[in-house]
């Protein structure tokens, strides 16, 4: 039996302890125990692993994924991450010497000697490290049970330090202060580029003076209510980025040359699949039609190809119409981990699992620079262990397998409808764009099929094969070096759950938990746990509650979130009664929402004069009331009124059966008046006139005999009721 053993997998034996696998060579994987204190790394044997997985002796299992600990001041606990990797970074990069009892030993005694941290140290470090899945983040301080929290700005303390000179500047800082510190800061220091004694005096000038009412300055306040010089420079010196700092107040050319590090660069060793993969987007040389206006040009698509180094294998790709962002290099990230099944089934396609077997995500990446920098690529190297590297600028050649890959597929595209010339725009040639009939599924369906193509079909003949794969007969085709790679290279394939790679990189906003579902982008949404865990009966008793949310733009359907305790994250799908909108984008929500928004708007104006007519009906009908009881006979006191309310009540309800019949007498008498002039004509007259008098004769009697019934029922509750009339 084969058993796909992945760098991250959580095994259990018969003892039920639980072992993660960080390394995995050629016939030995490493593991570390999950179940004991223990940060020692253990060397297995892969064929002793495979059959005691096969036997029963040893099984998969799951484990939650690493939860980056709560952080109170996050720029302080990062620089702590990046220094504790500092420290262990030279010794667990050395695989698989580290694994070894000897080497670690030698490699730490090595690190103690330069950092001065004791071994023990580096190895509680090392564990953590190891334990999350080789994922920086564990290097985080977690001081949430640690200690007592305090308010250093709660303005009920005392102000700290020794006592202040009379006369100079100087107060109990509070959070308001902090609000201005970092607003002067951001302003004045990092935007303008002042010194520090500028930022602070400007501060003083815009956030603590007394101004007129024309807004001018006109005075300081006390010296006593303005922070100090040094208050300012101890808070800058507390919450300061010396790196990002310089990055900001400096232009990116003078950045690099008086401020960056001159450290070399390593070659890179591909072990196997998922070593390293190359990341890059292109313009299609194709123009594509909407898919509901076939005329409609909507111009060039986006193509993003994610390509593994090792075997040239296409991972993932993704089309789009936006232009290239970090927000559409997620989503072609995200398809490296899709069942290619079931993606390849949206566009029509029916493949095997063998056709695309990847479902793993790179242990590097290497890409452009633009969208590969900044916050967002830093929380994917820090959140799901992946290393990004950037190629200097003109230099596409150092991530050639993906530029070529462009080239090969721009040759698939060159009989398209639509497609691009190299003589497109220039005068007295065919203007392309006219040409244009695919939509972009069908262009999508197209690509797939060349993808398919290439990963199964060509024959890459400047391949430089090894003596292994000729010994083994492995052809330079892309799948079957993945093949061999993933058999016998071992590979360095990662195994982290589709929900957690989906919430880090999607796009995040913030959403509500309401009564009546998750609110967000002014949709509900919600899920088997929020009801079974009551979650909508909450918000309604406790008032509504903001959790992080992450959302795929292409589609609205769902949303992820992280709610308590929870290790990984929930989806979440639209009510049931929003189910028209979908498989809709974001934007289409959007213009969805504008247009009910501005129906509204407009019909508001209608609703409200109606309301102003009904209003002023309603008080016409109560001024009328209100002048008949006025004016009404009798001056009973309250007593006497609370005390005939029951006898009222009868009576109303006889005046109301009488009112009613008389209204069916006069309503029959029109209509017997109407057979009299029907019988004149025929000389009926007499006799239809003496019945309808006999008619009301019988119906006055009747009337009678249910009044005097009436109020002898009266009379009979009134003699029993324990309330008396005085």
């Amino acid at each position: 039996m084969n058993h796909d053993i992945a760098i991250n997998q959580v095994i259990r034996d018969q003892s039920d302890n639980l072992y993660r696998v960080i390394w995995i060579g050629t016939e030995t994987l490493a593991w570390i125990c999950l179940s004991t204190s223990s940060n020692t790394p253990m060397l297995i044997a892969i064929d002793s692993l495979t059959e005691g997985l096969s036997s029963g002796l040893y099984s998969f299992a799951s484990y939650p994924d690493f939860k980056a600990p709560p952080l109170r001041n996050p720029e302080a606990a990062y620089a702590r991450r990046d220094h504790n990797w500092d420290l262990i970074r030279d010794i667990v990069e050395q695989e698989p010497d580290v694994y070894d009892k000897k080497a670690r030993a030698e490699l730490m005694r090595r690190s103690s000697a330069l950092s001065g941290v004791q071994p023990t140290n580096l190895y509680k470090l090392m564990g953590k490290y190891w334990r999350a899945g080789k994922i920086r983040d564990a290097l985080l301080p977690d001081y949430s049970n640690v200690g007592k929290t305090r308010d250093t700005y709660d303005p009920s303390k005392k102000k700290p330090g020794k006592k202040g000179v009379k006369g100079a500047a100087g107060k109990k800082i509070t959070h308001e202060d902090v609000v201005y510190f970092e607003k002067a800061y951001q302003e004045y220091f990092i935007k303008k580029g002042m010194t520090l004694l500028d930022t602070y005096q400007n501060m003083l000038n815009k956030y603590y003076s007394l101004r007129n009412s024309a807004g001018e300055a006109e005075s300081s306040l006390p010296p006593d209510q303005l922070p100090s010089r040094n208050q300012f420079y101890y808070w800058h010196s507390k919450h300061k980025d010396s790196t990002s700092e310089a990055k900001k107040r400096k232009s990116p050319k003078k950045y690099n040359l008086e401020n960056r590090g001159g450290i070399g660069k390593t070659e890179t060793h591909l072990y196997g699949p998922c070593a390293l993969s190359q990341i890059d987007a292109t313009i299609a040389d194709v123009f594509l039609v909407r898919q509901d206006d076939r005329k409609a040009i909507v111009g060039r698509p986006t193509v993003y190809f994610l390509i593994d180094a090792y075997s040239h294998l296409v991972t993932g790709i993704h089309v789009s119409l936006e232009k290239p962002s970090w927000e559409e290099a997620t989503l072609v990230l995200l398809n490296s981990l899709e069942d290619k099944v079931e993606f390849c089934k949206r566009y029509g396609l029916e493949i095997t699992a063998e056709q695309w077997p990847c479902q793993h995500l790179p242990n590097a990446i290497i890409g452009d620079r633009g969208e590969m920098e900044g916050y967002a690529v830093e929380k994917i190297i820090n959140s799901l262990g992946i290393t990004i590297q950037n190629t200097p600028p003109y230099r596409g050649d150092l991530k050639g397998i993906v530029e070529s890959h462009f080239n090969v597929m721009n040759y698939s595209y060159a009989s398209l409808p639509g497609h691009v010339e190299k003589d497109f725009g220039e005068r007295c040639t065919q203007d392309y764009r006219l040409d244009a009939i695919l939509d972009i599924n069908q262009f999508t369906n197209i690509l797939i099929r060349c993808v398919l193509f290439h990963n199964n079909v060509h024959y890459m003949r400047k391949y430089s094969k090894t003596f292994q794969m000729r010994q083994h007969g492995v052809k330079p085709i892309a799948l079957e070096l993945w093949t061999f790679g993933m058999r016998y290279r071992s590979g360095v394939h990662r195994v982290l759950s589709i929900e957690k790679v989906r919430y880090e990189l999607l796009s995040h906003g913030t959403a509500s938990i309401t009564r009546t579902g998750i609110l967000f982008n002014q949709m509900y949404y919600t899920c088997d746990q929020a009801e079974n865990e009551k979650w909508f009966d909450k918000a309604r008793t406790e008032g509504r509650e903001k959790i992080s949310i992450s959302y795929d733009p292409r589609n609205m359907a769902f949303i992820y979130i992280r709610y308590g305790n929870q290790p990984e994250p929930i989806e979440c799908h639209l009510v049931e009664y929003l189910g028209e909108i979908v498989g809709l984008s974001k934007a289409e929500v959007d213009a969805i929402n504008e247009y009910d928004s501005q129906e509204a708007a407009v019909y508001t104006v209608t609703e409200d004069i109606k309301k102003g007519h009904l209003n002023e009906s309603i008080n016409q009908i109560v001024n009328d009331a209100k002048h008949l009881s006025e004016n009404a006979p009798g001056n009973e006191t309250k007593a006497q009124r609370l005390a005939d309310i029951k006898s009222n009540l009868e009576k109303e309800k006889t005046a109301q059966i009488e009112s009613a019949t008389r209204r069916s007498i006069a309503e029959l008498h029109g209509s017997a008046s109407a057979g009299t002039v029907s019988k004149k004509e025929v000389g009926g007259k007499q006799n239809e006139s003496a019945n309808v008098v006999d008619m009301e004769d019988e119906v006055e009697r009747l009337l009678r005999e249910v009044h005097e019934e009436k109020q002898k029922e009266i009379q009979s509750v009134l003699q029993e009721d324990p309330v008396r009339r005085p």
